[in-house]
């Protein structure tokens, strides 16, 4: 009953706040009112970094105001293991061939499929006919309409909000040439009462052609019993947990392969197949 039941980091700061006890609020509005000064002061070198580096038009589009110069300010405060992530951030980060970034566990995974043009355009051949499919099943079910007009309406949505971009094949082949970029099926799955739009990288061979050195190590689901039980051990008993998230985190975050971001999708309104290329990072890929 006396060994601790979580790392010492957590543990640190769970006697860090028992310490501070009422005193808390005070010392927290105090650090975000330094954090906001700090952030103030670099402003100005963000923009200048923004300016002089060559950051990719498609990367402007979801992040033109990154604040870089903030993000390496945190790296180095924090002396986190990826020195290099607002560059990334900056430039991209990779779809296919991802670095080991140091903050994670070790695990080497070889892509087992390699995209040449030839594939590339005998894909698209393919997710092009599987998407016509799908418009030719709307005319007779209607189960399979509202589908589509479900995954239509959030796919114009993202396009208002600047997270895809519409192209045509023949803008795709300008951009990246004939048989130089790939795309993917965009579908719907009913979630929490609503209709979500997912990009099937699995299908399109994107996730096997993935190289990675890396691999994420998740939290168990009795975490925040353990705090909890570290929080009452340290004379805090009541505690009310909550969770925060960014919306639209990933597509905020611009990749480096936009030619292996875009996503096919049938327009049930005109009755046609349409594209759209992702500027930021897809949740159904590997690499994500």
């Amino acid at each position: 009953e006396t060994a601790s039941v979580v790392s010492p980091s957590i543990q640190a700061v769970v006697d860090c706040i028992a310490a501070l006890g009422e005193g808390l609020p005070a010392k927290r509005r105090q650090a975000i009112k330094e954090f906001k000064k700090i952030s103030k002061s670099l402003e100005g070198l963000s923009k200048e970094m923004r300016d002089s580096l060559p950051m990719p038009a498609h990367i402007k589009q979801v992040s033109g105001e990154l604040h870089c110069a903030m993000m390496a300010a945190c790296v180095i405060a924090l002396d986190w293991r990826d020195p290099w992530i607002a560059m990334d951030m900056i430039f991209g980060l990779p779809v296919l061939d991802c670095p080991d970034s140091g903050c994670h566990r070790l695990k080497d995974q070889p892509a087992v499929e390699e995209f040449s043009k030839e594939s590339n355009v005998a894909w698209n051949k393919k997710a092009r006919r599987k998407t016509e499919r799908v418009g030719k099943s709307c005319a007779s079910d209607n189960d399979a309409r509202l589908q589509c007009l479900a995954v239509w309406s959030k796919t114009l949505e993202e396009e208002k909000l600047g997270h895809v971009t519409r192209m045509t094949e023949k803008h795709l082949n300008d951009e990246f040439g004939h048989g130089g970029w790939r795309c993917m099926n965009r579908f719907g799955v009913w979630q929490d009462g609503k209709w979500r739009c997912c990009d099937d990288a699995a299908a399109s061979g994107h996730n096997l052609a993935t190289y990675l050195r890396e691999t994420i190590h998740c939290i168990d689901c009795d975490f925040p019993s353990a705090v909890a039980i570290a929080f009452a051990r340290a004379g805090m008993p009541d505690c009310t947990f909550s969770t925060d998230d960014i919306n639209g985190a990933y597509r905020k975050v611009g990749n480096a392969q936009p030619m292996y971001t875009v996503v096919i999708v049938w327009d049930p309104i005109q009755s046609k197949h349409v594209y759209f290329e992702l500027p930021g990072v897809k949740f159904g890929l590997k690499s994500a």
